[in-house]
């Protein structure tokens, strides 16, 4: 309770300093608490060695029909010979026979370069919506592929990554369809109702709902559209007045055709997006920008695509996820010094910090309501903690030893705890199975034992690690030249140890590299990111056995050494400047930053960030590295999304890993029964559990709705 009175008091006198978060010059560090350092483990030995990779913009990789030049050489409508078939007869629904599908999409490409098709396949996987893939240039289409049986249909939705199939077999351009497979298509989706997302359309009139009118080539200046009336219903999980940048594709403009709907349209009403309908009742939707799986503008209309071919009723779901964990709490970091570009000095946080902090997250909160769950996790090290320390809210300039205790003892569940080790040893091959144990287990002792700070359940849980630096686990980053060995060469004695202390969840490193001369192993072997979205890692066969799952973190570049915003830009202009050609600015940095993070929420990862304690640094008006940082994410995220962000803790986020390796591998299917509307779902696992996005059952988020079933489940789904 002394919690929230302070709050009650400190916020009114907190919000004016909380209100301007980047100032274009930092503040004088005005803290008056001079508690004396104390001595703590090895954290302030690290060197200065931020990932580049996650903060290098993510190169767009373009097929061959997105350049502009072979865009505008392509035919509109290429044309093949009859291919050698099969079976090649639509037999549909015969009458009196129930219509029935199975949720599963099928992605029709021309080749397995074509633009679009990457994007698409990578975003069903994400969400884990089952699909097929056809390469129409080497598979001939029959509609035994389309169909299981008479009345039942093998996909729900079917996506073109073109509207016409073109591609170039080094002479010619042709369709990879001949008329045949073209009118199967036709007779499957007009027979079974099932709808069509073209990817990248040109505007051909009749077949798109749209009339060509030019192009804009957006590779150097953004194009910006707005979702139309209906543009806003399809695409409801994104804000009614967003503003969309297509940048790096090559994009037609168009018109609609009698009958069409636009969907996404440019200030001066050029068309990018329609919808339309067939003469024969067949829906379609077509989009004439190109795509890509990193382009802002693909992750955020995939959705909305997929809800709308789909019906709104598909295996897997989607949400926006954000965690940011603190290493290093308790300890100190190095800091970096400006003057002479390089380190020089440490920082550890103070209890004035710890209350900023406090302040500022109930602050951050109710100023952006879809962050409104956000709590930081802070991985600490006890050697730093001083052992029955007392609770003091106001410990600054008191008497007490260790201010950073005191107020940690009385501030505590206003956060969740991780176990970083006790001193942040660096683990590898050389490491005891004694001091593995001593470092995991005087951890725990800090955190619930007698004379420690007594965590609840709620705020700490035993089974998850952060070692320190992500060590152990065969990359080593405190030494010259960096090696990463891969996770064969993990420490056999933290595997055992943590093993046999209770430990389930240990971090890894994303920004791992994975290519030579760092890694000397497998790339597979490398890495430490997710194998498939938002799945967790396993050692390998050769270590321990063990039922340990590692789950990744992403790290954002706001380095360790640093606390304030001239420290964060002076070293992110040593180290990047050849990069961008020039230096940027604080809020430059800070732009690009949550540019990188937006992009990891909007992919739907589950996986958290880390950054560390320096950056909690009080440095002025309430301000902090992480607070400016989060100020400016929240402020993007809330021009895009209507839907809440899910802030997880570590132990949390490894059970959504690990239930959505289980979906991957249950062979999950649904059959929706479009006459009785009943929907059956099956497994090769019963136990498994099966999310379903559907109109009427589950938990609601956003417009939609996910039920967490289990094979022989059935549900009512109107037809």
């Amino acid at each position: 309770m002394k919690l929230y009175r302070y709050l009650s008091i400190a916020l009114l006198i907190a919000v004016m300093g909380c209100g301007n978060q980047t100032p274009s010059t930092p503040a004088d560090d005005t803290v008056t608490d001079t508690e004396p350092a104390i001595q703590t483990g090895n954290s302030s030995n690290r060197l200065p060695l931020p990932d580049i990779t996650n903060s290098s913009e993510p190169q767009v990789q373009t097929a061959a029909i997105d350049d502009p030049s072979i865009a505008r050489a392509a035919p509109v409508n290429p044309t093949r010979a009859a291919k050698t078939r099969g079976l090649v007869s639509p037999r549909g629904v015969p009458p009196g026979t129930e219509t029935r599908v199975k949720l599963k999409l099928l992605l029709i490409t021309a080749t397995d370069t074509e633009t679009g098709f990457d994007a698409m396949k990578t975003f069903m996987t994400r969400i884990g919506v089952p699909f097929d893939v056809l390469v129409a240039s080497q598979t001939i289409l029959s509609s035994d592929k389309l169909e299981a049986e008479p009345g039942l249909a093998n996909y729900s939705g079917v996506i073109l990554t073109t509207n016409n199939l073109a591609y170039f077999d080094g002479t010619t351009w042709l369709s990879a369809f001949d008329p045949v497979e073209w009118q199967i298509l036709s007779d499957f989706e007009r027979d079974y109702k099932i709808r069509q997302v073209t990817m990248y359309a040109y505007p051909d009139g009749a077949n798109t709902g749209l009339n060509y009118s030019g192009y804009v080539d957006t590779s150097s200046t953004a194009l910006n559209v707005t979702l139309t009336t209906q543009g806003k219903t399809i695409f409801s999980d994104l804000k009614p007045d967003i503003s969309i940048g297509i940048r790096q594709a090559y994009t037609y403009l168009a018109q609609v055709t009698d009958g069409a709907i636009p969907l996404l349209q440019t200030a001066n009403g050029s068309v990018v997006a329609a919808l339309h309908t067939s003469p024969d009742g067949r829906e379609g939707l077509a989009l004439t920008a190109a795509h890509n799986q990193y382009l802002t503008h693909s992750l955020l209309l995939q959705y909305g695509l997929i809800r709308w071919v789909s019906r709104g009723v598909f295996l897997g779901e989607q949400k926006m996820y954000f965690a940011a964990h603190s290493d290093d709490y308790f300890l100190d970091n190095d800091v970096w010094n400006p003057s002479t570009h390089a380190n020089g000095g440490v920082f550890r946080l103070r209890a004035n910090d710890v209350i900023s902090l406090v302040i500022w997250q109930q602050f951050f909160r109710f100023t952006n309501p879809q962050f409104s769950s956000f709590t930081i996790d802070h991985a600490f090290n006890g050697e730093g903690y001083q052992v029955n320390s007392r609770a003091n809210c106001f410990p600054i300039g008191s008497s007490t030893n260790d201010a950073l205790s005191a107020a940690t003892h009385c501030y505590h569940s206003a956060f969740r705890w991780i176990n970083h080790t006790f001193g942040h040893l660096s683990f590898n091959d050389s490491t005891s199975l004694a001091d593995v144990n001593s470092q995991i287990s005087q951890n725990l002792i800090v955190a619930t034992g007698l004379g420690g700070l007594k965590l609840s359940a709620k705020e700490f849980d035993p089974s998850v690690l952060v070692t320190g630096n992500h060590s152990g686990l065969g990359y080593f980053d405190e030494v010259l030249p960096l090696v990463n060995a891969g996770k064969s060469h993990a420490s056999v004695n933290l595997i055992n140890g943590a093993q046999a202390l209770g430990i389930r969840v240990l971090a890894s490193n994303t920004s791992a590299p994975t290519a030579p001369p760092i890694c000397i192993s497998t790339p597979e072997d490398c890495s430490q990111n997710n194998p498939s979205p938002n799945q967790g890692l396993r050692f390998p066969s050769n270590l321990p056995s063990n039922d340990i799952l590692l789950e990744p973190r992403f790290p954002i570049n706001i380095f360790y050494n640093t606390t304030t915003p001239v420290e964060l830009t002076d070293e992110y202009n040593t180290i990047y400047r050849g990069y961008w050609g020039r230096d940027l600015s604080f809020q430059e940095i800070m732009d690009y930053e949550s540019d990188v993070v937006i992009s990891h929420m909007l992919s739907g990862s589950v996986n958290p960030h880390f950054v560390h304690q320096s950056n909690l640094r009080n440095y002025g008006n309430g301000n902090c590295l992480l607070c400016v940082f989060m100020k400016n994410l929240a402020g993007k995220y809330a021009k895009l999304k209507t839907l809440p962000v899910v802030n997880l803790s570590m132990a949390d986020i490894a059970k959504r890993l690990l239930a959505r390796s289980a979906f991957d591998n249950a062979g999950a299917m649904a059959i929706w029964n479009k006459t009785t509307g009943v929907l059956t779902l099956t497994s090769n696992n019963p136990s498994t559990i099966i999310p379903l996005t559907n109109p009427v059952q589950g938990t609601q988020y956003g417009a939609d709705r996910v039920l967490n079933a289990t094979s022989g489940t059935s549900i009512i789904i109107a037809p």
